[in-house]
């Protein structure tokens, strides 16, 4: 195994954060390690530091593994099979970013094997110490082979304190892996400073209810709304083609454990994909710079000359599902907005102009893309703040869609008319009743040995103390796909 670097240059910011480590790492334990591969000493505790780790897009070889660390001006990587970290390849310590990040790519791992990691410091005149607790993930099962695969999935969450009902459930089930599907925080300072959009990542990350899942499991992120709310606006309003989306995608680059398949130099977008058994996940950037403004210039949803993706990415996509249909593979697409629905317009209201359903020419060109193709696609989404699922009967080609969320928001949703089930079901198009929820939704995807049925299997959690009985799956849904 080895472990590949990526340099990072330092931007001055505030990390707004740092109290909260304490709370989050107060209790510590001595661990020992023995000598790495190369002979260097092993690691012992340092518990005055401290770190948040975040593990993210692992594939059959390699993960992108960032921390967040305080208390140190050094920072280096272990990585080991091994639980207690022996063995462990280590990753030379050096500084984080002003913003305290440093990022890596981990290469030459094993697919379907449970990987451990810890931050370590390395101090002038010695050996190695550790900071914070380990963490592990696990890199994705062999393509083309049958396999399960347990998927969390989830959106919006305040920044800290957070309720971490969700988180906790989640953790409880222990999937294979979380998929955040945006809204992790809600920043109204980013501007084209890029420390803030990292210093947003380091309060999200370091709250207590996301780190409690990304201890244990890669966290791949979406990209959303909040990742470029033009300056904090009070009416929520995207951004098209500005200078804040292209600060994010910088910060994005340097900080999130994510890769980018986008090869345009500057990169445009944060979209890309991966595979594991005979299921194709790709992951959209619907927040890219090439995304159409449909506000300024009053445009009907159905118009041909608006777009979500944009050339670049459309097109990738294509060759996505191309790619699936070679293969024979189910493709689940995530997204981080509604998907099924009509908004109203022109002109198209604030409320709905970032959605699925103000692109209804470019959503219904990939719709039926796909379906000329003879791909299967389960869509997945977030954004809006409830349950919802729906078998295909409300999608052009009936596609099956779930919306998951809110992980620790207030109630609202977007288009639940055109879903057969929304939770709670009283839940009106702009809001209300206003309890507080904690809710997310499990996948199971599963190719038992022998046959060529994969069955995707969604139960929707509801984790919220204002529910008598919680935590509790309110609804389950299956698809099985014959591919």
């Amino acid at each position: 195994m080895t472990v590949n670097r990526r340099a990072f240059l330092r931007y001055g910011g505030v990390t707004g954060a740092a109290a909260l480590f304490q709370r989050l790492f107060g209790s510590r334990r001595e661990v020992d390690a023995a000598a790495s591969p190369t002979g260097e000493a092993g690691a012992t505790r340092l518990s005055a530091a401290t770190s948040a780790v975040w593990s993210g897009d692992a594939n059959q070889t390699s993960v992108q593994i960032s921390s967040y660390t305080t208390g140190t001006t050094l920072v280096g990587l272990a990585v080991s099979s091994r639980a207690d970290l022996k063995n462990a390849t280590y990753l030379a310590a050096e500084p984080p970013n002003r913003s305290g990040w440093n990022k890596w790519s981990v290469e030459s791992l094993t697919a379907g094997t449970q990987y451990h990691y810890q931050i370590t410091d390395s101090p002038g005149g010695g050996g190695r110490r550790f900071i914070g607790d380990t963490a592990q993930f696990k890199t994705l099962q062999a393509v083309g082979g049958e396999c399960t695969t347990r998927i969390a999935v989830g959106s919006c969450e305040v920044s800290a304190p957070a309720n971490p009902a969700a988180f906790e459930d989640i953790v409880a089930w222990g999937p294979d892996r979380f998929v955040h599907l945006g809204d992790f925080g809600y920043p109204a300072n980013l501007t084209t400073d890029i420390t803030t959009h990292m210093d947003n990542w380091s309060a999200s990350t370091s709250d207590i209810g996301p780190q409690s899942v990304q201890s244990i499991t890669c966290m791949d992120y979406i990209v959303s709304d909040h990742d470029g709310n033009d300056n904090g606006r009070s009416e929520n309003r995207p951004t098209y083609q500005d200078p804040i989306t292209m600060t994010n995608i910088e910060a994005w680059r340097r900080v999130v454990p994510a890769r980018m398949a986008d090869t345009q130099s500057p990169q445009h977008g944060r979209w890309r994909s991966d595979v594991e058994g005979n299921v194709r996940y790709v992951k959209l950037d619907t927040r890219s710079i090439d995304k159409t403004d449909n506000v300024s210039t009053p445009t009907d949803p159905r118009s041909t000359r608006s777009s979500m993706l944009g050339v670049t990415q459309l097109t990738w996509l294509q060759r996505q599902i191309d790619a699936a249909a070679s293969a024979r593979q189910l493709l689940v697409l995530y997204t981080d907005c509604a998907w099924n629905g009509t908004s109203p317009g022109p002109p198209i209201p604030n409320t709905y102009c970032d959605k699925w359903p103000s692109y209804i020419y470019e959503r219904d060109l990939i719709s039926d893309y796909a379906a000329a193709k003879g791909v299967h696609v389960f869509i997945v989404f977030g954004d809006s703040h409830g349950l919802q699922q729906d078998d295909g009967a409300n999608e052009k080609n009936g596609f099956a869609s779930i919306c998951c969320g809110p992980l620790d928001q207030e109630l609202h949703m977007h288009y639940q008319d055109s879903y057969q089930w929304s939770y709670p079901y009283n839940v009106p198009e702009h809001g209300g009743p206003y309890r507080h929820a904690q809710q997310y939704q499990r996948l199971t995807i599963s190719q038992v040995p022998g046959s060529s049925t994969v069955t995707v299997t969604a139960e929707a959690r509801d984790c919220s103390s204002a529910v008598k009985g919680t935590p509790f799956t309110v609804r389950t849904m299956t698809k099985k796909y014959k591919l």
